[in-house]
């Protein structure tokens, strides 16, 4: 089957389906309702420790999911895992976050500087890179021939076409 690609680039998009994992998951609020990151995704591979990255992965920890956040150096990961805890620790502070529920998602969180290791076992893989086109497809021809078919590859782009993106996938067969 073909593998699905998604991405946050809404204007080439609208509406946008993610299809993988035996679930699907519309960016649209009709289909929210009822549904969570936790019945859908086991384990989201997050490529990318920046600032987005980092948010990306506390979202997916947050919603139940096991993720994986991943960066080229240690000095990377932890600098993100340090945002999501900074940012969870100011929740507790703030009365909005409990102590235990910012444990717990830390907890969810593993990091590591080997991107196949980490999105090996995904259902979900999201990048955070750079915006060059050159490196976001050089990442998802590596992820095709690791990743399983089921695995739904997303891209956290604003600007490149994911058209573009995803052609470096092929047909996922």
């Amino acid at each position: 089957g073909r593998r699905g690609t998604t991405g946050s680039n809404r204007a080439e998009r609208p509406g946008a389906t993610a299809r993988g994992a035996g679930a699907t998951v519309r960016d649209d609020q009709s289909n929210r309702e009822g549904m969570t990151m936790s019945n859908t995704f086991g384990t989201v591979a997050v490529l990318g420790a920046g600032t987005m990255g980092a948010g990306i992965a506390q979202v997916c920890a947050m919603a139940g999911s096991t993720v994986v956040l991943q960066d080229i150096t240690e000095e990377f990961v932890q600098k993100g895992l340090g945002r999501i805890r900074d940012f969870l620790q100011k929740g507790v502070e703030k009365g909005k976050v409990k102590a235990e529920q910012r444990d717990e998602v830390l907890a969810r969180i593993r990091t590591s500087t080997d991107r196949k290791a980490a999105s090996r076992d995904a259902t979900l893989v999201i990048e955070a890179v750079p915006e060059k086109l050159e490196l976001k497809n050089g990442l998802f021809r590596e992820l095709a021939d690791v990743v399983s078919p089921q695995c739904v590859l997303a891209s956290n782009t604003s600007s490149l076409s994911l058209a573009q993106i995803a052609a470096a996938v092929g047909d996922g067969a």
